[in-house]
């Protein structure tokens, strides 16, 4: 004794145009189940939630692991690759 789909979309449909989330949901793409229309559906139900719940996200705070934001370069290794490859590239000019 399951009521029809597309009656049941229609029921939502009229429930969250009730609810004013703006997001436009037609019962078609409800009945679906999946899809764009349904996750931004489900998007706008949880911004609905955590604004009520008065939910605030904030910015993380990772701890510090010792590490350095960025590897050291040795400027003196690039500087020696580079008359490596140009004495590399005369001797096979020869």
């Amino acid at each position: 004794k399951w009521d029809d789909p597309g009656t049941v979309a229609t029921s939502m449909s009229v429930i969250l145009d009730e609810m004013r989330l703006g997001v436009e949901v037609s019962p078609a793409k409800l009945k679906q189940g999946h899809g764009e229309v349904v996750c931004g559906l489900l998007v706008a139900l949880l911004r609905k939630v955590l604004q009520e719940e008065g939910f605030r996200f904030h910015q993380p705070v990772f701890p510090d692991d010792g590490f350095a934001e960025e590897a050291e370069v040795d400027d003196d290794a690039e500087l020696q690759a580079e008359i490596m490859e140009d004495e590399m590239a005369e001797g096979e000019e020869e």
